[in-house]
């Protein structure tokens, strides 16, 4: 009879043979060790690779009891841990020392679960590992899997294949040892090593480079790697940077105005790192779901760019998106097979075997938080290459968090970063530069900035909403202009699209994050099709977008002019960059207003906001000099505002360390941190109430697609809407439904009496 690691389902009509289930962790192993070659170096084990491999071949070994066998074929449940059992088996290989195998059995007793639920589930003190159901038949069933060809295979030949199988009590002592052995040492990383010292380093990589081998061959995902040129864009006539960009190996900062080929340099920089021998999986990093989804369209460019199996898309809504994106006109997909397209997609992600990929910081800083499986987290970064785009897009306290990350990956797991912005503080610049070693830093020319020269500023004393500014965008778009309005909440937004919607034939279309996701993608993807550089029609009519700070980072889109509320000079600097993006030598400057203030400046500092309009005055009614931007930023975290902000920062990074970096360790997870870590994320999702019976149709026949209709809110007004009585739990498919309006504008909170708020 043939053993199985799996049962027989769907994906396997004929289950999973035990030996290939085995074989194929190795050639997983095998492929994490060409991925990050720095692995050995960093753990201080020279054997560390060896030890895996030999945990590989003996992680299920257990599996081969009958009972297991039986509960694979329908029985009843096997009471035990596999795990456990597969200790009972050892052979000798002169190549692994007595503490390699220690290692080899650490590894492969928490493949599954922490240490911790397994000493509370087995007695490690009292030695009664003898009260298992060590069977002969068990013990000769795990023991005849081993074989000379099995050994061959997974690069083990050397070792010897035991002769004879243990005896139970053999077998007993050694799960016995082999138990407190591993409980000891655990418990000895925790209170000796800190998290980044090697001694933890290589419990991290040991547990997590088992993890994600076993998971990934579970999932039946290979992980792939790309050449140097399946990365590389195509470039016609590069500018200066870009040619910079492409002969740097290490970290680097690269400040270059909007619209001048940043994210082609960042992947000349990534295609780069490749030629130099080692094949590092590429993190692009965004903060805006909208700008994820739109940089996963812009890397693959429908088969023109990196090939789609590489691409990894990660956040709450990203299978979601693919499936949408996969169903649309344009791919023609099946519904069945743009399920299993986006299902396969995310699990790309999830298993960490995707080449590329495109996610929040959010989903890094989950390693940090000693969530469950945050080894395979930990281990992902090492020799990785990172890009960020506009890095600072985050408040002071989320991006100190991102920093103290940024520190960790590159000082002790060797990742590279890529850091481009046009936006950012000298003060920022100069505090990455003492974290990130042999940074480089890329500027654009002056060649460039002159070339990239393209909006005439106008500071408006009228209010956003007033009559005058609604007056104003309206002749433009009557005019034939594609006119962009961005609004610093939601409510704003909304209020805005409706005025200015009630006074024209022009279509008002809105985006803003408090859509359900479904209408989100089918606008990003209009948005795109419509205002994407080089898109629209010359001869098109007017079109007006009304919108909040989603449309800010990395949205390549195109528009003749713009409207927006005060804010602070980075967001104003991005909001500009959405206007007159189409390059030529004979463009012609557009106009970017910037309205009157606010009484309120929520969600932004009111001081910072302030000093903000100050420093763009020179401009007014003036050309942007791109080149000077940079004076005008610096301006603004001048004398004691910045001193305070950079006093926060640092702050903020020495905090992260220490309350949670340093309670990082390997075979544990953290129910505090991570409650803390859920705490980072400041929504729920809610159904409205006029969706519900179509919620309910798609969660009894199409699961995946009823979470397109959930609307992020935040904690503040989901406590506002449970004081009025306008939530209602629904227990069956464990979702909030809202009695609060949704249409055209996305959900209307202000009808429900509550304040206005950020996205």
């Amino acid at each position: 009879m043939t053993l199985l690691a799996k049962s027989r389902s769907a994906q396997y009509p004929e289950g999973v043979a035990l030996t290939a289930h085995l074989l194929d962790v190795v050639h997983a192993i095998e492929a994490i060790e060409r991925r990050h070659p720095s692995l050995v170096d960093l753990s201080g084990v020279p054997n560390l690779f060896r030890i895996l491999r030999s945990a590989a071949l003996l992680h299920d070994l257990g599996k081969a009891h009958p009972l297991f066998q039986a509960m694979l074929a329908g029985g009843a449940r096997f009471a035990f841990r596999h795990e456990v059992f597969s200790l009972a088996f050892r052979w000798d290989d002169p190549r692994l020392s007595e503490g390699d195998w220690r290692l080899v059995q650490l590894a492969v007793l928490t493949h599954h679960k922490d240490i911790g639920v397994i000493k509370e589930r087995y007695d490690i003190e009292d030695g009664e590992q003898s009260a298992l159901p060590l069977t002969e038949e068990f013990l000769e069933a795990g023991n005849a899997v081993l074989s000379s060809s099995l050994f061959a295979a997974a690069g083990l030949g050397e070792a010897n294949i035991p002769c004879k199988p243990p005896t139970r009590s053999e077998a007993a002592l050694r799960i016995q040892q082999a138990l407190a052995a591993s409980v000891r040492h655990a418990r000895q990383i925790r209170i000796r090593h800190l998290y980044n010292e090697a001694v933890s380093l290589a419990g991290r990589f040991l547990r997590g480079a088992l993890i994600m081998a076993d998971h990934s061959s579970s999932g039946g995902k290979q992980f792939v790697f790309l050449k140097p040129e399946e990365i590389k864009p195509k470039v016609a006539i590069p500018y200066a940077h870009q040619v910079q960009a492409a002969t740097t190996v290490g970290n680097a900062i690269l400040i270059a105005p909007t619209g001048a080929g940043k994210t082609e340099a960042a992947l000349l920089w990534a295609s780069g790192r490749s030629l130099s021998g080692t094949a590092p999986v590429l993190f692009y990093v965004l903060p805006y779901q909208a700008s994820l989804n739109a940089m996963r369209e812009r890397l693959a460019n429908k088969g023109k760019g990196i090939p789609e199996k590489a691409l990894a898309l990660q956040h709450g809504k990203a299978a979601q998106a693919l499936y949408m994106r996969l169903i649309s006109p344009d791919y023609s997909k099946s519904a069945e097979r743009a399920r299993q397209m986006s299902a396969s997609e995310k699990a790309m992600g999830r298993l960490h075997t995707a080449a590329v990929r495109i996610l929040s910081p959010y989903q890094l800083l989950r390693a940090a938080y000693s969530l469950p499986g945050h080894e395979c987290l930990s281990l992902t970064p090492v020799d990785s290459s990172f890009v960020f785009d506009e890095i600072h897009a985050y408040e002071v306290t989320r991006l100190a968090m991102i920093v103290a990350m940024i520190r960790h990956f590159a000082c002790d797991l060797r990742s590279r970063l890529f850091i481009m912005t046009a936006t950012m503080p000298t003060r920022l610049r100069a505090l990455l530069a003492e974290i990130l070693p042999d940074m480089t830093l890329l500027k654009a020319d002056s060649a460039t900035y002159a070339a990239c020269q393209r909006h005439t500023l106008h500071l408006k004393e009228e209010e956003l909403l007033s009559e005058a500014v609604q007056r104003d965008i309206l002749n433009e778009a009557a005019a034939g202009r594609a006119v962009l309005v961005v609004a610093n909440t939601v409510s704003r937004a909304q209020e805005m699209a409706a005025d200015l919607a009630a006074r024209t034939a022009v279509i008002v279309e809105l985006l803003h994050g408090r859509f359900h996701a479904e209408d989100r993608i089918r606008k990003e993807r209009a948005l795109d099709a419509n205002h994407g550089v080089g898109r629209r029609s010359a001869a098109g009519g007017g079109a007006i977008l009304v919108a909040t700070q989603v449309v800010e980072v990395s949205l390549n889109i195109d528009f003749d002019v713009l409207y927006t509320d005060p804010a602070p000079i980075e967001a104003l600097l991005q909001r500009f960059g959405r206007v007159n993006r189409m390059p030529g030598a004979m463009r012609r400057l557009k106009p970017v207003h910037v309205c009157g203030k606010l009484a309120s400046s929520r969600p932004y500092d009111e001081v910072e906001v302030d000093r903000s309009l100050a420093s763009l005055q020179i401009w007014d009614n003036r050309p942007i000099d791109e080149e000077e931007v940079q004076s005008a930023i610096d301006e603004v975290y001048a004398g004691e505002f910045g001193d305070n902000w950079e006093r926060a920062l640092r702050a903020g990074i020495l905090n992260f360390q220490a309350s949670v970096l340093d309670n990082l360790r390997p075979f544990t997870s953290n129910p505090e941190l991570e409650q803390q870590f859920c705490e980072l994320f400041d929504g729920f999702e809610v159904v409205p109430a006029s969706l519900r019976g179509e919620f309910e149709r798609r969660m009894a026949e199409e699961p995946l697609l009823a979470q397109l209709l959930t609307v992020p809110i935040t904690k503040r007004q989901f406590g506002r809407l449970i004081g009025g009585g306008l939530l209602e739990y629904d227990a069956e498919s464990h979702y909030w439904i809202a009695a609060v309006p949704y249409g055209s504008n996305g959900l209307e909170l202000s009808t429900a009496g509550l304040s206005k708020g950020k996205e």
